[in-house]
């Protein structure tokens, strides 16, 4: 799954980048091309699974992050965003839009004082903007078309535009629309930005981090239908506390009144909002985790392991995590009715320990 992060210049967005992938920001190539890292989230679990299962290593989940280009502002208006930008945030699946609170005199800000609140709105035009062109573009090439060839658009494709347009125009983002299955797979194909789940970033000043939770309840009440999508760190302190040893990393985050890294708190937001959770395998190879939507069926739970696992789907033999390390092992689980033989139709929960049985 692909994350881009967006923000304007001097917002911290590559600080981010930097202590979430573990790529120094002075290793990155600073060019107006997206730089990818990955995102590695820890999930405890599996470290209990590894002992009980006797697995020779963890293998925990990860994200592929883009850190596009930064915005730049003119007169705090956002410039128009390039083509490269435009393409590499397309493919993105979610977006983590990431604002200043921070003071500093060493980088520069073009308001008289940071304004997280100001910059989550210009964030937010722009993407409606890029939008609206969009759809602009799609109406008028359909009523260039339509004499020419009348099956160049598809059966409600232009009233389902016309709504888009309306939406965009109001100033809400396409995610607002409620669309039927056939509506959302007309416009899957635009790659829309307003549709794709976003999460924001506040980055506070270390001063701020005991005040973590009034900068989130300020922009969740100024953006209500994107409440539950905020998180603030103070992204320069987090990753010089990544430059530490094991025990300073703890000592200095007790000394902070930080309870969770940066890294789980983004992990959290980022699941909560797209809806997304882990299920578990383990045996002598390895313990690991795996991300996949909410709602996925066993079968193609099973193909994120491996394709070929999905296509040869026979049954899975599901047990929750808790009953596992209850019990301590999957014989003592068959024992006491733990263990579930379940279909390919079986939905999958978070937590769930999989077995998959396939044949190719």
């Amino acid at each position: 799954m692909q994350i881009g992060l967006i923000g304007l210049k001097n917002s911290g967005k590559s600080t981010l980048f930097s202590m979430l992938t573990g790529r120094h920001e002075t290793e990155l190539d600073r060019s107006d091309s997206a730089i990818h890292g990955i995102f590695t989230t820890l999930d405890s679990r599996l470290e209990i699974l590894q002992k009980i299962c006797n697995s020779k290593k963890q293998v925990h989940p990860s994200f592929e992050i883009l850190d596009l280009p930064p915005l730049f502002t003119i007169d705090n208006a956002v410039e128009p965003v390039s083509s490269k930008i435009l393409d590499e945030a397309k493919n993105c699946d979610a977006l983590i839009q990431v604002v200043r609170q921070f003071t500093n005199p060493a980088v520069p800000t073009n308001l008289p004082v940071p304004d997280p609140m100001a910059e989550k709105i210009n964030l937010d035009t722009e993407l409606v903007l890029i939008d609206l062109v969009i759809v602009e573009n799609r109406l008028e090439r359909i009523e260039k078309m339509k004499t020419k060839s009348p099956d160049f658009c598809q059966p409600g494709e232009v009233e389902l535009l016309e709504k888009c347009k309306e939406t965009l125009e109001n100033e809400n983002p396409l995610s607002v629309l409620e669309l039927d299955s056939v509506s959302e797979k007309l416009l899957r194909g635009y790659q829309f930005l307003t549709i794709k789940p976003r999460v924001t970033i506040i980055n506070i000043d270390e001063e701020e981090i005991q005040n973590s939770s009034v900068w989130i309840e300020r922009l969740e009440s100024r953006f209500p239908a994107q409440k539950g999508a905020f998180e603030a760190i103070c992204c320069r302190t987090e990753q010089e506390i990544l430059d530490l040893s094991e025990e300073e990393q703890i000592e200095f985050r007790k000394e902070l009144g930080i309870e969770e890294t940066a890294g789980e708190k983004i992990a959290t937001v980022l699941m909560d909002t797209i809806r997304l959770i882990r299920f578990l395998t383990a045996g002598e190879p390895s313990a690991q985790s795996w991300i996949i939507p909410e709602g996925t069926a066993a079968n193609n739970a099973a193909g994120a392991i491996h394709s070929d696992i999905g296509r040869g789907f026979i049954r899975a033999e599901v047990i929750t995590y808790d009953n596992f390390v209850k019990y301590g092992s999957i014989a003592k689980c068959k024992e006491n009715g733990c263990l579930r033989l379940e279909g390919k139709d079986y939905i999958v929960k978070e937590g769930d320990l999989i077995l998959v049985r396939f044949n190719i």
